[in-house]
């Protein structure tokens, strides 16, 4: 589990260049802008597939009892 946090870090850093690459962005520059949607496509992917993880776990807690609100969480849409 301590890897977990330093590749939270990690996200969280590669968030932040990414944010850094957008603004400071050169229009003329074909590397810097294919390198920067590179990364915001990758990053994205990874947010995307750890928060449909998180959600799996919450659902396994749910379903084992361990939070009091159980009845009033719907999962049928």
């Amino acid at each position: 589990m301590v890897y977990s946090k330093y590749i939270s870090y990690l996200i969280k850093l590669v968030w932040f260049i990414v944010f850094l690459l957008i603004i400071f962005i050169d229009r003329s520059n074909s590397i810097q802008k294919v390198s920067t949607i590179v990364l915001l496509l990758m990053i994205s992917i990874i947010t995307v597939i750890r928060s449909l993880n998180s959600r799996n776990e919450w659902r396994e807690i749910i379903e084992d009892g361990d939070v009091e609100i159980k009845e009033k969480i719907s999962f049928d849409d």
